[in-house]
């Protein structure tokens, strides 16, 4: 089953910052960025968007134009001093929800994020504002949430797979609702397909972080920290689908294996380029 299309993120809002930049490669115009969408009070998504000035047929990309249209018309929360009443209305539509995937320089592992991405911007619309996600997937796992001391937070956590144009990418998406709690607990199990829907939340989160100096007298240090983390909260979805409507287990194994290939040589990109300075640090030693 083909649910590549079955991956849409709609957002409208009014326009809280735009971080665009103007590139050329190999003589080729295109922007890069993001522009970020406050859908309601404190709930600030970012869109991550890219785009050629020029299709491969050399006509005017629209996703260009669109993007542009937002540069030089729009007016941002940041532009006018924080005031969302003169700030731009805008629906950003088509949107996609991916996976990226990097190494992290404190641990030197494989971390990922999920961030969404679109090209398409309407301004000064009159919709209401939402930020809402709809997606066809494959479940990979389910768990109970814990909080940092391990304890379970009563929400769950579906992994979910979603076939891209050339990819497969893993995101996970957060149950909170009782019901939908009890529904995926009683209806749902890893290798079921299932389309869900659901609201994207800029959670801010507050943590204590205690600095004990191990032993010794004195009180701890107490530092609070707060962060921001997009959640996918589901609110909706399907009972799992029928085999002939679901992805067959080959194209998600042949997926799965691509993701931890592209792992795989992220991990081995840090090790390449350390040993190439190495070598070149002895080819230098030796002659001098």
């Amino acid at each position: 089953m083909d649910y590549k299309d079955n991956n849409t993120v709609n957002i409208v809002g009014v326009l809280n910052e735009i971080n665009v930049e103007q590139r050329e490669k190999e003589g080729k115009k295109y922007v890069t960025g993001n522009i970020k969408i406050q859908a309601n009070d404190g709930n600030v998504i970012p869109v991550n968007v890219f785009s050629f000035e020029k299709t491969k047929k050399n006509t005017t990309n629209p996703s260009y134009t669109q993007i542009m249209n937002v540069c030089d018309r729009g007016i941002s929360m940041a532009a006018c001093g924080g005031d969302s009443s003169k700030a731009t209305k805008v629906r950003a539509s088509g949107c996609r929800l991916e996976e990226n995937m990097w190494v992290s320089r404190f641990t030197n592992n494989v971390t990922s994020s999920i961030r969404i991405t679109g090209s398409f911007f309407t301004l000064n619309t009159n919709e209401e504002p939402k930020a809402k996600f709809n997606c066809g997937i494959y479940i990979k796992n389910i768990r109970d949430e814990v909080d940092s001391e391990g304890e379970e937070t009563g929400r769950l956590l579906v992994d979910g797979l979603i076939e891209q144009y050339n990819r497969w990418d893993m995101v996970t998406f957060v149950a909170e609702n009782q019901q939908a709690v009890d529904y995926i607990r009683s209806n749902w199990e890893p290798k079921d397909t299932v389309s869900i829907s659901g609201k994207i939340v800029d959670k801010t989160i507050t943590q204590k972080v205690v600095n004990d100096s191990g032993g010794g007298f004195g009180e701890p240090d107490e530092e609070i920290r707060t962060y921001h983390r997009v959640e996918y909260v589901i609110t909706s979805g399907s009972e799992p689908k029928e085999e002939t409507f679901s992805y067959s287990l080959d194209s998600v194994k042949e997926g799965w294996n691509d993701r931890e290939r592209r792992k795989a040589e992220l991990t081995e990109e840090p090790k390449k380029s350390k040993a190439g300075k190495v070598i070149l640090v002895i080819i230098i030693l030796l002659l001098l």
